[in-house]
């Protein structure tokens, strides 16, 4: 199991790569991941080490983060739903500075910031 810094981390990185995912699904209208998979919080390493470490449960930001994550997963299959049926202006739309998967992306980038501060 990685450490908390570690598992944080990793995170911030693979969460923060689903732009680039997305975008590049918007542009191709196809992807190597399945928006059912990508909807659920545990099919991430993170998620796994959220779902599966009970210790972290007793730690003050972990609702918050497990929460912000489940809401991350499901702007990202929102998108890349979208982009998949190639309703490219609707991911695009939906990606922008207005839409779910920025906020969503942004607060969960928040929060794991705050939360590796802690540490």
């Amino acid at each position: 199991m990685p450490s908390q810094k570690e598992a944080l981390d990793a995170a911030m990185k693979a969460h923060g790569a689903w732009k680039t995912h997305l975008a590049m699904a918007i542009g191709s209208g196809q992807a190597s991941f399945d928006p059912a998979t990508v909807r659920r919080d545990d099919a991430c390493a993170f998620g796994q080490w959220l779902h599966g470490e009970p210790s972290l449960r007793a730690d003050a930001a972990f609702a918050e983060v497990r929460d912000l994550h489940a809401r991350f997963h499901k702007a990202a299959a929102g998108v890349l739903t979208l982009a998949l049926a190639g309703n490219k202006d609707q991911a695009r739309q939906a990606m922008g500075k207005e839409g779910e998967f920025d906020r969503s992306s942004s607060d969960l980038m928040r929060s794991l910031i705050r939360w590796q501060g802690r540490l």
